[in-house]
């Protein structure tokens, strides 16, 4: 196993810097604005992706030739996302969660940056996934992991949630 670690920070590729790097940016984000913001843009990914597959994602694409479709669809998925946190976004309310622990947010930042690593990666075909390296492939590809994927970073929020009202 740290083999497979040294290797990987030693020769970092986009498939694994890009996970970490979002990871990263909502972990901050979450430091700055508190778990509950960051537990709200698990509930706008949902609703995004609610959003999203009831969008003529194919008909769309074919406005724009020039452009693969699993750009387009990336690009229109985060616009949604975007758009969510930004109309949604409470302003000064502390809300759910309040400021937290930095562990919780370290926690949830990791689920929510998986969570949209996970969703973004399932719209690359198939030559684009075989570029990356196994352990990202196993995580974010194999069927089995997406229930898991799937629920969560609501069940995470939900525990959570369930925490602080029993700490009450």
């Amino acid at each position: 196993m740290a083999d497979i670690i040294q290797k990987i920070f030693a020769q970092p590729s986009w498939d694994v810097m890009a996970p970490l790097a979002l990871l990263a940016i909502l972990f901050f984000y979450g430091l700055a604005r508190g778990r509950g913001r960051i537990a709200a843009l698990v509930i706008y990914t949902y609703v995004a992706l609610a959003i999203f597959t009831a969008l003529p994602i194919e008909r769309i694409a074919g406005f724009i030739p020039s452009q693969p479709v699993y750009i387009v669809k990336s690009a229109i998925f985060l616009a949604l996302f975007l758009l969510l946190a930004l109309l949604l976004g409470s302003k000064g309310k502390k809300g759910f969660a309040g400021v937290g622990g930095w562990w919780q947010t370290l926690i949830l930042s990791l689920v929510e940056a998986g969570f949209l690593s996970f969703i973004l990666i399932g719209f690359l075909p198939d030559e684009r996934v075989q570029a990356f390296i196994p352990i990202v492939q196993k995580i974010f590809l194999t069927p089995a992991y997406r229930l898991p994927w799937m629920v969560a970073p609501m069940a995470l929020v939900v525990l959570l949630r369930w925490w602080e009202r029993k700490g009450s």
